[in-house]
């Protein structure tokens, strides 16, 4: 017979690491929220060049300036 114990959540888990894994959870929201925000940026980018094909505007379309999201 073989036993193989699982580990126990303790309540004297090492503050560094639990602090750690905050920190990654935080980085990891924070990158899906730049994403989100980047996916909102390109949609409103179409329905901008939409608007101006609407009108009938041919002329190209101007690039806006790369913009740095800061979160």
């Amino acid at each position: 017979m073989v036993y193989d114990p699982e580990p126990a959540r303790c309540s004297a888990l090492d503050p560094e690491l639990e602090q750690a894994v905050r920190i990654n959870l935080g980085r990891e929201q924070a990158e899906a929220q730049k994403i989100g925000l980047e996916i909102l940026l390109m949609a409103l980018e179409v329905q901008r060049r939409q608007a101006l094909l609407a009108v009938v505007t041919l002329a190209p379309f101007e690039t806006l300036p790369a913009t740095t999201v800061v979160a």
